[in-house]
C-alpha cells in the first residue's frame, strides 16, 4: 500500500515566497530519465540560502528541507511522494506532493517525460499541475563526459490563476564534479512578460561521491535586479538506490558417481559465478545447492583418487539435477 502512493520528486511552490530551485539535476529542473524497475530511490535534502536587498543591504536567510521517495513501478513509470519545508526570516511553509511519471519519448539520446503532480499544503488549497521534462544528451562516446541539456515546464492552475514555470539547463556530468546553468521563470495568469515573475540565472558547482551530494551556486535575480543583489544557496543531499527487485532462484542437486561401478563418490565440490563462489562437501556423493541466482555457473568435481571433473551448469528453473560421473586415476 505504501508503494502505492509513492512519486517522483518535485517542488512544492509557495507562491507568497521565492521560489525554491531545487530538482534532479539543477536548482529546479527535474529528470526526463527513468530508475530501474523495481528500485526505490530514497533522498533527503537541506539548503541553505542568502536573499540579498539592494536598498537596506537587508540579507535574508532561507532554508528548506526536502524528503522524498520515488519508486519504479514497471517499465520506465515512478511514482512517488515527498514533503517540503520552507522558512524564510519568519516565513513558514509547509507541504507535500504525489506525482507520477510517464514516458513519452525514450532513446539514447533523448527523453521526454509528462508528470502529473498533485500538490497539497498547509493552509492553502490543493492544487495540480503537470511538469513536461525533456532531457537531451548530445555526445555518449565513453572517453567524453556527458553534456545535458534540460528542459522543464510546471504547467497548473491555484487559487483560480494559471500558473507557468520554466527552467532550461545545461550541466556537464562528470565522475564527481558537475557544473551547471540554468534559467528559470514564471507566469502567473497569461503568458506575456508582464506576467513573467522572479526571473533568474543560476549558474554553480555540484560535486558528488557515492551516496552524498553538494552543490553551491549563484542566482542572479533578473526580473528585480536594481533592488536586489546575487542570492547564494548551498545543497547538501544524502540519496539511496535501494532494488526491491525479488531476484528468481533456483536449486541445484548433483549426484557423483563412480564411472565404473555406478556407486556414489564423496567429494568437494566448487561452485563459481559471476557474484558467487560456494564449497561444499558429500560423503554420500549426493549435493543439494539451494538459492543459487539465475545464470551460467562452472562446477568442478574433487576427489584425490579421481581424476577433476570440470563443467559448466546453467540456472535457469527452479529445480535443476545434474549427474556427473568421474575416473579414478
Amino acid at each position: 500500500m505504501l508503494i502505492s502512493i509513492l512519486t517522483l520528486v518535485s517542488i512544492s511552490i509557495n507562491l507568497a515566497s521565492p521560489v525554491f530551485l531545487d530538482g534532479d539535476s539543477g536548482y529546479y529542473t527535474s529528470s526526463a530519465s527513468f530508475n530501474k524497475v523495481k528500485q526505490m530511490r530514497i533522498c533527503f535534502r537541506e539548503s541553505y540560502g542568502i536573499k540579498g536587498e539592494k536598498e537596506d543591504e537587508k540579507r535574508q536567510t532561507q532554508n528548506q528541507l526536502n524528503f522524498y521517495i520515488n519508486y519504479t513501478l514497471f517499465r520506465f513509470v515512478e511514482i512517488g511522494s515527498g514533503i517540503n519545508y520552507f522558512s524564510m526570516e519568519g516565513t513558514e511553509f509547509t507541504g507535500g506532493f504525489l506525482k507520477a511519471k510517464f514516458p513519452v519519448l525514450t532513446m539514447q539520446k533523448i527523453k521526454l517525460s509528462l508528470a502529473p503532480c498533485f500538490t497539497f499544503a498547509k493552509e492553502e488549497k490543493s492544487y495540480l499541475s503537470g511538469d513536461f521534462n525533456i532531457d537531451i544528451v548530445p555526445f555518449t562516446k565513453k572517453n567524453l563526459p556527458s553534456f545535458l541539456f534540460g528542459e522543464s515546464v510546471n504547467v497548473g492552475r491555484k487559487n483560480g490563476t494559471n500558473i507557468l514555470q520554466s527552467s532550461s539547463l545545461i550541466l556537464l556530468n562528470t565522475s564527481h564534479f558537475q557544473p551547471f546553468i540554468e534559467f528559470y521563470t514564471e507566469f502567473f495568469g497569461d503568458i506575456s512578460t508582464s506576467a513573467m515573475d522572479n526571473t533568474r540565472l543560476c549558474s554553480g558547482l555540484g560535486f558528488k561521491v557515492g551516496f552524498i551530494g553538494f552543490r553551491a551556486g549563484v542566482e542572479i535575480p533578473l526580473s528585480d535586479y536594481t533592488k536586489r543583489d546575487s542570492d547564494i544557496r548551498f545543497t547538501g543531499e544524502i540519496n539511496f538506490l535501494l532494488d526491491t527487485k525479488i531476484k528468481p532462484a533456483g536449486k541445484l542437486v548433483i549426484n557423483v558417481l563412480d564411472m565404473e561401478t555406478q556407486v556414489p563418490v564423496s567429494a568437494t565440490i566448487k561452485i563459481s559465478g559471476k557474484d558467487e563462489e560456494k564449497i561444499f562437501e558429500s560423503i554420500d556423493g549426493k549435493f543439494i545447492i539451494e538459492n543459487l541466482s539465475f545464470g551460467i555457473y562452472t562446477i568442478e568435481i574433487i576427489n584425490p583418487e579421481y581424476k577433476r571433473l570440470k563443467a559448466p551448469v546453467f540456472i535457469k528453473k527452479k529445480l535443476i539435477e545434474k549427474t556427473y560421473k568421474i575416473k579414478k586415476i
